[in-house]
């Protein structure tokens, strides 16, 4: 009888790319079997959290043609990076508004619709937001809003940790006129760079900054 001489063994492509030892290390033992397929992507989060990348070669495991084993280890690899995902969009766009909570929004209300002058867009019991208001809903740009909050109480601790900035076209003349209303300023108009800013309190102590464009 005749040897036929021995092919050498051909390396089969990866099906994952991360090490499997340090899976099995994370959570030894678990393992699923689920169907392969479009709704599985070019990589997939297994049950329990571990995100495993398919090779783009098609396998035969121990049987389980057509199917993808995924080890569930709890963490999640080869994150995509956002936007990546096919018909999702996850990218953050920018600031949409800031909210002032109050134990009690009538406290500021009246400052800031009616002394500032702030165009109200929308005023429910509880919430009144400053702004454009948007003819398919929302706001047609960043807004301001005052709102009543359980866990709020009293005045604000640290009142210099966040700033509200509301745009002016003369801060100056705001100045001087929120000034004769008996508005507390804590700095007076000052330049910084290419912006005007005069900064005062609101009647729970928010800081407040009045912003105006200027030429450097």
């Amino acid at each position: 009888m005749i040897e036929r001489p021995r092919q050498p063994a051909v390396a089969k492509p990866k099906l994952w790319d991360f090490n499997p030892q340090q899976a099995r290390a994370r959570s030894p033992g678990t393992a699923e079997i689920v169907p392969a397929g479009p709704a599985l992507g070019p990589s997939a989060c297994a049950p329990g959290g571990a995100r495993l990348r398919r090779s783009p070669a098609s396998h035969d495991h121990g049987g389980c043609a057509g199917e993808a084993i995924l080890l569930n280890i709890g963490n999640c690899y080869n994150r995509p990076t956002p936007g990546s995902r096919k018909g999702v969009n996850d990218m953050l766009k920018g600031l949409a508004g800031a909210t002032i909570w109050s134990e009690d929004l009538n406290n500021l209300l009246p400052f800031y619709r009616d002394l500032l002058g702030l165009k109200v867009a929308y005023e429910l019991p509880d919430f009144v937001g400053f702004g454009e208001r948007a003819a398919s809903g929302g706001y047609t740009g960043a807004y301001l809003g005052l709102g009543t909050h359980s866990k709020v109480k009293g005045k604000p601790s640290d009142q210099y940790r966040h700033m509200v900035g509301l745009s002016s076209d003369g801060v100056d003349a705001d100045f001087e006129r929120l000034t004769a209303d008996g508005v507390e300023f804590i700095e007076q108009p000052t330049d910084y760079g290419g912006l005007r800013i005069a900064t005062l309190k609101d009647p729970e102590g928010n800081i407040i900054q009045l912003l105006q464009p200027v030429a450097t």
